[in-house]
């Protein structure tokens, strides 16, 4: 027999613990994207780096990406009303905990991979347990799948032809010219960090808003992103931020170092073609994979000047686990459901 460990309202408490969890995995498992083009080319020491990071990703957070949030809480789960308040937070709290549990192995491995990814393969994982394929909005999940699977290799185009233009231009420039580039970085890895927050603080939000309609507590998200809680928009902002000021060194080594040893040229030109994506999707409601942007981005910029240079093996090591992170995300929140169903 189950055992009932609370009610539906300490349910809804444990759920937006799990939340700001996750948005903190998020964002110490994605400050590698803003800071480690800027750290390995110098433009800024480790500790500027990462409150330049702190601060943009607080304001993106803030000031944009609602529509992202709409996309999580409302185009993802087909309806609130086929579920029980207590089944409709477990099947939120085992998505974040399926998706937590994979940033945080990840990250301690090493390897950049999307939230995003691990998000959407917890949500479906624990929503296919929880109500079965005909609730989830497989359409909206194939959207954002296809997103996450375009955006990385147009990434790589668009910083490859930049990085060419940009080298042809550069030629007749003396080396001071780095000076330069390191400072426009700045600029860059700013622009970098508020996109990347308000994209990714969002999927945090709309996981809140959807708990929110399982059990009608408070404003909801409904036709309206602006309708969002001011606690929820400040709690989320706060973990990603939170999390982003840990740094996050196992990843930032690998974004910086390990694909291609970066030059000033190459870290400005991927972080501007990686704003560029991200602010496109967040505009368009899409949660988008910062991790694999600019990863991608970093690949084309090393392959415009000196292909061989690029570190091809551990390419192929992203690749594999980028693949892997949708099902195993999935697999572990599916558990986290049934383990949660029998203790509460």
């Amino acid at each position: 027999m189950p055992v009932v460990l609370c009610s539906v309202h300490e349910l809804m408490v444990v759920v937006v613990g799990l939340t700001w969890l996750f948005g903190f995995t998020n964002g110490f498992h994605d400050a590698a994207n803003v800071v480690a083009t800027m750290i390995s080319t110098r433009a800024l020491s480790s500790e500027w780096a990462i409150a330049l990071a702190v601060t943009g990703e607080f304001l993106g957070a803030l000031g944009f990406g609602k529509a992202v949030a709409l996309t999580v809480s409302q185009g993802l789960i087909g309806s609130t009303v086929a579920f029980s308040s207590t089944d409709g937070l477990l099947l939120v709290a085992a998505a974040l905990t399926g998706a937590s549990v994979w940033n945080l192995l990840t990250w301690r491995w090493g390897l950049p991979i999307s939230s995003s990814h691990s998000l959407l393969g917890g949500l479906v994982g624990s929503g296919l347990v929880a109500g079965g394929a005909h609730l989830l909005q497989w359409r909206t999940v194939g959207w954002i799948a296809g997103l996450l699977v375009v955006t990385p290799l147009v990434g790589t185009l668009v910083t490859f032809l930049v990085t060419r233009g940009s080298l042809m231009v550069a030629e007749g420039l003396t080396p001071r010219a780095n000076i330069w580039l390191r400072r426009w970085q700045w600029v860059s890895s700013f622009a970098l960090a508020v996109v990347h927050g308000s994209n990714d603080a969002p999927k945090s939000m709309g996981m809140l808003a959807l708990a929110l309609g399982f059990v009608s507590v408070g404003p909801l998200l409904s036709a309206s992103p602006a309708a969002l809680p001011l606690w929820v928009v400040l709690s989320c902002a706060g973990a990603l931020s939170l999390g982003a000021a840990t740094g996050g060194w196992r990843l930032i080594h690998t974004l910086g170092m390990k694909l291609y040893r970066l030059r000033p040229i190459h870290g400005f030109c991927a972080q501007v073609a990686t704003v560029a994506l991200v602010a496109g999707s967040t505009a368009v409601g899409g949660p988008v994979s910062t991790t694999q942007i600019i990863a991608s981005a970093v690949v084309g910029a090393g392959a415009a000047e000196r292909p061989r240079a690029v570190r091809w093996s551990m390419v192929r090591e992203l690749l594999v686990a980028w693949l892997v992170t949708i099902p195993l995300s999935g697999v572990a929140a599916a558990a986290s459901f049934w383990v949660f169903r029998r203790l509460v």
